[in-house]
């Protein structure tokens, strides 16, 4: 995994370019607020299950090393970049571009940790003027993209806390062969109605006491769907 460094904000944080399931699933725990069990990780980590017999004591020392050392990276990382096989849909004029099936509502890359995303619906078309669009149509196709996801404001999904969800703060579309076809930045964030915040905190704090959980889960869930996760934290 290589770090790197981007500005935003007048502050700097760290990026993990395409991060390892086992990194993002250390992200997932630290920006839970919880300490993993290291020796777990290490025994259902391949490189042990698949070690020679004679030699899992040492490994898995090592793995649990690995465990740590992934764990302690995360206390920096605040954005990462994934880079995401996908294929466009049919040119929509209406929207001036193409459909991308990836910010769909409630569709996530499939990691482990999942990752989702807050703000999907400002991305669902990438946007491309008629005469260009013909021509990646024409030599690109609509299979063959990647799309590189930059992601921030890393934090549990509200409706399902297994999974990663971040803010798309910028995507770059390019081929195969990594010609760029375009990129798409994120809006400025509107700011948070103080009274529906405090509205939202108070419901998940009288979870289980004045509100039933299950109705709690299933609003939350319902907000998230709808793009309103930024609302939640």
């Amino acid at each position: 995994v290589v770090i790197t460094l981007f500005s935003g904000a007048g502050a700097q944080a760290e990026t993990a370019d395409n991060p390892s399931n086992e990194l993002l699933g250390a992200i997932l725990m630290h920006k839970s607020g919880k300490t993993p069990n290291f020796e777990t990780i290490a025994r259902d980590s391949n490189v042990f299950r698949n070690a020679d017999p004679f030699d899992k004591k040492k490994v898995l020392e090592e793995e649990i090393a690995t465990a740590k050392s992934n764990f302690e990276a995360t206390v920096n990382i605040d954005a990462i970049r994934l880079p995401v096989s996908i294929t466009f849909g049919q040119y929509d004029f209406e929207a001036e571009g193409f459909p991308v099936p990836l910010f769909a509502s409630g569709t996530v890359i499939s990691s482990n940790p999942k990752v989702g995303f807050t703000n999907a619906h400002d991305f669902r078309h990438f946007k491309v003027e008629g005469d260009k669009a013909r021509d990646i149509a024409d030599k690109v196709g609509y299979s063959g993209v990647t799309a590189n996801v930059l992601l921030t404001d890393l934090k549990p999904s509200p409706s399902d806390p297994r999974s990663l969800v971040g803010r798309v703060i910028e995507i770059e579309y390019t081929t195969k062969d990594g010609s760029m076809l375009g990129s798409m930045k994120a809006e400025a964030e509107a700011p948070v109605d103080p009274a529906q915040e405090r509205a939202l905190q108070e419901i998940r704090a009288n979870a289980g006491s004045h509100f039933d959980p299950q109705y709690v889960d299933a609003f939350l869930r319902l907000m998230a769907e709808q793009d309103d996760a930024r609302l939640l934290t």
